[in-house]
């Protein structure tokens, strides 16, 4: 190898997988952004393909010039796929990143790299390879065989499909996020244009300009991240709250024009947001009146429930509306929240109808007699229960017992039944193989024609599913009007700190959150760059003097301001810094409070001692 050829275009190639290799060292330290890890992989792709096409470059024999040739499709064929996943994260679509498309997507870049290590015995990639030597430097030429065509394609592809990901990105984002997303545009363009040059043979002496192309493109890209924080704030923020709450959700503007329309709402009312967007409740109200009598709504704040016809079908909802105005109290518009309770009507309807049935109709039957030995059970006991006919007649009913209920329970069970010949009520049973159900338990003594009693009969209906969504829906009400609270505090003319007394006051009645109802909410200090507690509950007068102003970094309050994540602890460990004498013992939940963008501060909620962490909490 003959170094004293390198000139101005080698040295190019050559200052591409420098620049490539400092973007990788600059995003590896960066690589817990979301996304990060598909850049550097494209980096580290961009540095492969330009070192060895700069030693092919400088190669003086055909063997050499084909081996460097061999180490470069290491890195050109997976650039594509690194930038498709790259874009892919970016637009809020990871999720489609499994391991098994994963796979997939490397499939092709796989059989290239092993058919071009054994392109000598097949010749699918290169055809009659030939080493041309120049002036400048030395260019590997070949005719293109079948699958360096299909590699081609295949990366084409991607940037299309990446192209076509960005351009929709683009029409659904606010403007800061076009703003990053035409930097990405960019860079696909500057790279579709270097490669398609090659393939027509523009470019000089038929150098290949598409690494460098990719590395050059990489700064505008790299300069991309510190301007815009294009891998930290991604275009996704919208459709992670908009569009995945469940409730339908339509923002209208003083003159009754639909201004935002999330996917329940089109899924709701069977038309596009790009089809409701800007029309107003009378023009949409033409082809579909359920949607006019929910747009045609009064400036003042109301919650009611409506019938509305949806595909013909009646469906019951419940309309939270309520005004927006500006920080001069001008009327803006609506913001109209829709919650379907068709299924949970239903649901009430269904149980009341369970009811009568349990009253004058069998469900699962079980006769026992006065001993309380089974007599008989008809099949949907076995289906419920999981005990055969076999299996259960003969034994007692406490082979059901679940140990979830005291004795006292079922002494006052049968205290009632042999009082009043009758006892009603929800009861806990295991089944055969364990499980535990609940049961509407109607039991009853059976008489003969004298009045005397003969048997116990029961009459059971399983109400597990009715719990289960009974307790669900109580949560989904209880969360809802927590968040209702919080918003409508926000919207009060009061000072802040008394704001902030209330929502304080909403979050410490959450019944799922296992905290001691004491904590504060602690508020950035811009000028002193220190966080301030602004609020607190049931916090000790030495606990406010010593925790009123806290450092960044200091104790679990600092530590959530400095990294932006929640600090969790079980206990009193060493992140917690500020100690006093007679401390007990607890756990800390502190979690960064952000506005848009920017970081105001952080709540500080106190939880009992050695509390686990789990997903729901």
């Amino acid at each position: 190898m003959d170094f004293s050829v390198i000139n101005f275009y080698v040295a190019l190639v050559f200052a591409s997988a420098a620049i490539a290799a400092v973007l990788i060292v600059w995003v590896w330290r960066r690589r817990d952004v979301l996304g990060a890890i598909w850049f550097a992989g494209m980096m580290g792709s961009v540095f492969i393909w330009s070192f060895f096409y700069g030693l092919e470059l400088l190669s003086t024999s055909l063997p050499l010039a084909i081996l460097w040739s061999k180490f470069q499709y290491f890195g050109s064929v997976t650039i594509t796929v690194f930038w498709l996943g790259l874009v892919l994260i970016y637009t809020g679509q990871g999720v489609v990143l499994t391991r098994r498309n994963r796979i997939i997507l490397f499939l092709v870049p796989f059989i290239t790299v092993l058919l071009v290590w054994t392109n000598e015995y097949h010749q699918l990639l290169w055809i009659n390879p030939q080493l041309e030597i120049g002036s400048a430097f030395n260019t590997l030429v070949f005719a293109r065989g079948l699958w360096y065509w299909v590699n081609t394609a295949y990366a084409y592809a991607l940037f299309v499909i990446s192209t076509i990901v960005l351009v929709t990105a683009f029409y659904r984002a606010n403007r800061w996020h076009r703003e990053q997303i035409i930097i990405l545009l960019i860079f696909s363009l500057l790279v579709w244009l270097g490669d398609v040059a090659y393939m027509l043979g523009w470019t000089p002496d038929r150098l290949n300009l598409t690494p460098v192309m990719f590395t050059l493109s990489s700064l505008l890209l790299a300069w991309g991240l510190f301007r815009y924080h294009i891998l930290d704030i991604a275009p996704i923020a919208r459709e992670q709250i908009m569009d995945n709450i469940a409730s339908v959700v339509v923002v209208l503007d003083s003159r009754h024009r639909v201004v935002d329309f999330n996917r329940s709402a089109e899924n709701f009312f069977k038309i596009s947001a790009a089809q409701a967007v800007g029309k107003t409740a009378s023009e949409l109200g033409k082809n579909l009146p359920a949607i006019k009598q929910i747009l045609d709504v009064t400036d003042r704040r109301q919650t009611l429930e409506k019938v509305i016809p949806i595909a013909g079908e009646p469906r019951n909802v419940v309309l939270n509306i309520k005004p927006l105005h500006n920080h001069a109290n001008r009327f803006l518009g609506h913001v109209v929240v829709l919650r379907d309770i068709t299924e949970y009507r239903h649901i009430e309807a269904e149980l009341r109808k369970l009811t009568r049935v349990v009253e004058q109709s069998t469900a699962s039957i079980l006769i026992t007699d006065l001993n309380g030995n089974i007599e008989y059970i008809n099949p949907t006991f076995t289906e419920v229960t999981g005990y055969t006919a076999e299996e259960a007649i003969g034994n007692n009913p406490r082979l059901l017992k679940s140990g979830k209920h005291p004795t006292e329970f079922y002494v006052a069970m049968w205290d009632e039944l042999m009082r009043n010949g009758i006892w009603r009520g929800e009861i806990i049973n295991r089944k055969k193989n364990g499980e535990l159900y609940w049961e509407l338990s109607t039991m009853f003594a059976m008489k003969d024609d004298n009045g005397n009693i003969t048997h116990y009969a029961a009459v059971k209906q399983n109400i597990t599913r009715q719990k289960e969504m009974e307790h669900a829906l109580d949560i989904q009400h209880k969360q809802e009007e927590i968040l209702n609270a919080i918003l409508h505090i926000g919207f009060e003319e009061q000072p802040l700190n008394e704001q902030l007394e209330s929502i304080l006051g909403q979050l410490f009645s959450c019944p799922w959150l296992p905290i001691s109802l004491r904590g504060g909410i602690f508020l950035m200090n811009d000028d002193s760059g220190m966080l301030e507690l602004a609020a607190h509950r049931n916090l000790s007068l030495s606990v406010q003097t010593m925790c009123a102003q806290i450092a960044m970094g200091q104790c679990l309050c600092g530590r959530a301001a400095q990294t932006r994540e929640i600090q969790f602890a079980t206990e009193v460990d060493h992140r917690h810094e500020i100690l006093y004498d007679g401390i007990k013992g607890h756990g800390h939940y502190n979690v960064p409070i952000y506005m848009a963008i920017k970081f105001w501060g952080c709540w500080c909620f106190i939880c009992p001692k050695g509390i686990a962490k789990t997903k729901t909490k």
